[in-house]
């Protein structure tokens, strides 16, 4: 936000308010008259409002009219993305961990409990909007991003300018905040559409509810968990079966779908001799992106209360619970070793 270039323009993009719409048409004839707007242009994320300062494109942008096509997702709300992890409950998930036999040790337990948790899209809100500046020459690009992933957005800068790797620059200032939000290019291709497009040094701000409303979230989660235990209340056997989209599938990164969804379940640290984790694919149009922990933010949620419900179910301090449960010391999960005693 604090970085000043000479001649340098303000831009700010209005987007459209569904995942996934464009823009059908636009009229800019009353932001053209407000003070200090000097161009409105269609860029790749919506339409920009180009001024000298960061108030007039604000301002501007609030004259601005856009018509939408607002696509596929018009009509998606929380209530079917719901249903449909729901949906995806009731049939078979991918089995990430499966130790004994949970159905059997489920069956045979002395005492039975089964709870439900949800967690939702998250956005990252870091303490800064995001903001960038791209200069867009014949011959050079030059960008200052708080980014923290700056080479992964190379190829989209090209695209657009039609430049080779060797031609950009990519200057990295404090970052304002990150948290995995500014691993995403796209506040840095704004800047670079908008210079390019208007042919000068932009600086492309966000305000807060831009940064709210078009980041990309943490995935959404429905938990299912079954848990039993024995006659002395120690747990016997336990099934967590859970649903949401994926990270990897929405980004098209080359990594099995569920590769950044399961840590926290798959590996918990706990010795139940019956145990069985599922994770039920369920994608939506809405973005996502990596959020700081990933899925230990989210399914650990859900472990950890339910260890809760269960010690309560067994009449047992939750700390001693856990502790009874960590005895067995180191337990092998795919190609680590989770010791739960460090």
């Amino acid at each position: 936000t604090d970085v000043k270039v000479p001649g340098m323009l303000v831009a700010s993009i209005e987007r459209c308010p569904v995942f996934g719409g464009k823009v059908k048409s636009f009229d800019a004839s009353r932001a053209l008259k407000q003070p200090g707007v000097k161009q409105v242009v269609e860029v790749p994320s919506g339409v920009a409002v180009v001024a000298t300062d960061t108030w007039s494109a604000f301002s501007g942008r609030d004259f601005l009219k856009v018509e939408w096509d607002l696509g596929p997702a018009a009509n998606l709300d929380s209530a079917a993305i719901r249903a449909q992890f729901e949906e995806r409950l009731k049939g078979p998930g991918k089995a990430v961990r499966a130790e004994g036999d949970a159905a059997k040790g489920l069956e045979g337990a002395a005492k039975k409990l089964e709870a439900t948790y949800e967690a939702p899209f998250l956005a990252h809100a870091t303490m800064e909007p995001m903001v960038a500046v791209a200069d867009v020459k014949a011959d050079r690009c030059t960008i200052w991003a708080p980014s923290q992933g700056p080479g992964w957005s190379m190829a989209g800068i090209t695209a657009i300018t039609g430049l080779k790797p060797e031609q950009v620059e990519v200057n990295v200032p404090l970052l304002g905040g990150g948290f995995g939000r500014r691993a995403m290019g796209d506040f840095m291709l704004d800047a670079v559409a908008c210079s390019k497009a208007v042919g000068a040094p932009v600086k492309v701000q966000w305000t807060r509810p831009d940064d709210m409303r078009h980041d990309g979230y943490r995935p959404a989660t429905l938990h299912h968990l079954e848990g039993g235990l024995d006659a002395s209340g120690k747990a016997v056997a336990w099934r967590h079966r859970f649903a949401g989209p994926s990270i990897a599938q929405a980004n098209k990164f080359p990594w099995p779908p569920e590769a950044a969804e399961t840590s926290g379940a798959a590996d918990l640290a706990y010795a139940i001799p019956n145990l069985e984790v599922q994770w039920a694919q369920a994608d939506t149009p809405v973005p996502l992106w990596f959020w700081r922990a990933v899925a230990a933010s989210f399914n650990p949620f859900a472990t950890e209360c339910f260890l809760d419900e269960l010690a309560q179910a067994a009449g047992k301090d939750p700390l001693a619970f856990r502790l009874e449960l960590m005895h067995a010391g180191p337990t092998k999960v795919g190609h680590d070793t989770v010791d739960p005693k460090r």
